[in-house]
């Protein structure tokens, strides 16, 4: 578990996917995917009620092509989430700036 600082060790995300809402994942998750099989990075950030999908083992597997996956802690906090599946970390603030510092292209889907 990451909390900030240091998130990426120098390594730049081509394509940042920052998920903020329930609806529509799958579009996000079909379009990282075709991003992916073009060669680029793809990491994805969830935040506000977009955290959810970080709980959901199926999705996360799905997208275990990305270089990251990533919750807002502070949005994790009152969320109820007790446990992220395996493969998942925790980010702070800093963390997130870290990650929007270090992508080429953002994808925001909020």
């Amino acid at each position: 578990m990451r909390l900030g600082g240091d998130v990426l060790g120098g390594m730049k995300v081509s394509v940042l996917f920052v998920i903020g809402r329930q609806d529509g994942v799958e579009t996000a998750v079909e379009i990282a995917r075709r991003v992916a099989e073009e060669g680029e990075g793809v990491t994805f950030l969830f935040i506000r009620d977009g955290i959810r999908h970080a709980q959901d083992r199926d999705l996360i597997s799905g997208i275990g092509f990305c270089d990251g996956i990533y919750v807002l802690k502070p949005d994790d906090e009152g969320s109820g989430i007790e446990e992220l599946p395996e493969g998942v970390s925790l980010i702070s603030y800093d963390g997130w700036v870290e990650l929007i510092e270090g992508s080429e292209r953002l994808v925001s889907w909020v």
